[in-house]
């Protein structure tokens, strides 16, 4: 599916036959971790279905993103440094997702454009996600990145917890339901 996925996005520029990736298609129950912090993460995912959080745990969790069905996530740092995870990845919902295995990934780089060049548009969109969320963060209020939040995902963010939204956009309950009184109002 991922491959497929990618050919849709990238056209017929994409080199798919080259690649040989086989996944492993998992469902995750609401709730069960797909990558723990603390781990080395040696693989990556494509998420079919279902939500997925992205959160730090510590004393105070945060949560540092979430993800919705065609996209490619992973602890990314883990993967290319080989050192443990600063990062937990949860089902937020059942899901299902396809499981690729980062050496196999590599060593096809050697010998196929195809792989190359979803290796790098993976990297482009993963610099694109982060700089929007940064930019976001620092420069337009939470009301704002709720709208946009809500306009991404209409159906699947219903499915979302408030408080969990809450802790996305770095605001209390309390002023997420005053924001969305104002919009329903």
């Amino acid at each position: 599916m991922m491959i497929e996925y990618f050919k849709s996005v990238l056209g017929d520029s994409f080199n798919s036959e080259s690649i040989t990736l086989k996944p492993t298609r998992l469902k995750l129950a609401k709730g069960e971790v797909l990558v723990q912090a603390g781990n080395v993460e040696t693989r990556f995912y494509f998420l079919l279905k279902g939500i997925v959080e992205v959160t730090i745990p510590g004393e105070k969790e945060w949560i540092y993103d979430f993800f919705f069905p065609n996209s490619v996530l992973a602890a990314y740092s883990s993967l290319l440094t080989g050192k443990p995870s600063k990062i937990t990845i949860a089902a937020i919902e059942d899901c299902e997702v396809e499981m690729y295995e980062w050496n196999d990934l590599k060593k096809q780089y050697e010998t196929s454009i195809g792989a190359n060049q979803l290796g790098r548009f993976i990297t482009e969109q993963i610099f694109l996600l982060r700089s929007k969320r940064e930019i976001d963060f620092l420069s337009k209020s939470a009301e704002k990145r709720y709208e946009e939040l809500i306009q991404s995902q209409p159906d699947l963010i219903l499915n979302i917890p408030v408080h969990r939204i809450a802790r996305y956009l770095g605001i209390h309950p309390e002023s997420l339901s005053r924001i969305r009184k104002k919009m329903n109002s």
